[in-house]
């Protein structure tokens, strides 16, 4: 008979805590938090591996590969976020360990020291709905945040633009300073264009050759009867029906004169969708702040 006797043994690796979130930490802005590594068996933890991804670094790591029952060591992980934004890593702890490897989740989020939002507002909302040739307007409002100030410049561009129409911002900047701060977006859905750019023909838009021979009709007949008047007395142009025909030619030569004035000049924005965007951009600090915000019109 012989007497067999024996100790089962197992390690268990314990990390605390199981995540490490670093919150909102400015970027290029280091931020350090700790946790703890533990060997909460009855057998040694060997070859104790860290590493982590992202922005983050282990700047402190186990001082021992090998973690003995009931021994622990300190570990510290920094994050330096690179961009603004939510940045998600791991740690992760290789080791002997049966769970090995473990992974630790690491949350951040990196924002700029100092930033601001753009918004529509102001009893106006992002859409709106215009008959062609009335203007949309839109009440912008710009708000500083954790302690922003300076100036942010406005633009307006199309992503489907309207023929015809045309994109105003009053005032084009505005400068912030602890308080928030309102610009005006218009989108004019009628365009007034240059009668030298105009097509020259009949009926057309512009001045016609018509509408232009009609303009000197009428001086050109009066020169004409003047002339014949003093060469034949008898000649009477100043009667009822003479005058009732420098009436009628008149009317006609205004007609030609003025017909097809400014307002002929005018386009407008056939109906449809479409859709500009607003962008507020800083123009001082280490890192440009971007914010944007859509505009939708609806044209009938």
């Amino acid at each position: 008979m012989v007497a067999l006797t024996g100790v089962g043994v197992q390690s268990h690796m314990q990390i605390l805590p199981a995540n490490l979130s670093f919150g909102s930490i400015a970027v290029n802005s280091p931020a350090s938090l700790s946790l703890t590594l533990s060997n909460n068996g009855t057998a040694p933890i060997t070859g104790v591996a860290l590493a982590a991804t992202g922005d983050y670094a282990v700047t402190v790591p186990c001082a021992v590969t090998t973690l003995a029952p009931g021994g622990s060591c300190g570990v510290t992980v920094t994050f330096t976020p690179s961009k603004t934004g939510a940045d998600n890593g791991t740690l992760t702890v290789t080791s002997s360990d049966a769970t090995s490897p473990d992974a630790v989740p690491l949350t951040g989020t990196g924002f700029v020291n100092g930033t601001f939002t753009l918004s529509v507002g102001g009893g106006t909302s992002a859409s709106a709905t215009v008959a062609s040739g009335t203007p949309a307007s839109y009440n912008l409002t710009v708000t500083p945040g954790n302690n922003f100030s300076g100036t942010v410049v406005l633009n307006c561009t199309p992503i489907a633009a309207a023929e015809y129409a045309t994109c105003s911002l009053l005032p084009s900047s505005v400068t912030l300073s602890g308080a928030a701060q309102n610009a005006v977006a218009t989108l004019n859905t009628v365009t007034e264009v240059s009668s030298n750019s105009l097509p020259v023909m009949p009926g057309g838009r512009g001045r016609s050759l018509g509408g232009t021979a009609l303009c000197l009709l009428f001086p050109a007949l009066v020169f004409t009867w003047k002339a014949r008047a003093s060469r034949h007395k008898a000649w009477r142009w100043d009667g009822p029906i003479a005058w009732a025909i420098f009436a009628a030619i008149l009317l006609l030569s205004a007609s030609g004169c003025g017909g097809n004035s400014v307002s002929s000049n005018l386009r407008f924005s056939p109906a449809g969708s479409y859709q500009y965007q607003v962008t507020a951009s800083s123009v001082s600090g280490a890192v440009q702040i971007t914010q944007t915000v859509t505009l939708n019109l609806t044209v009938q």
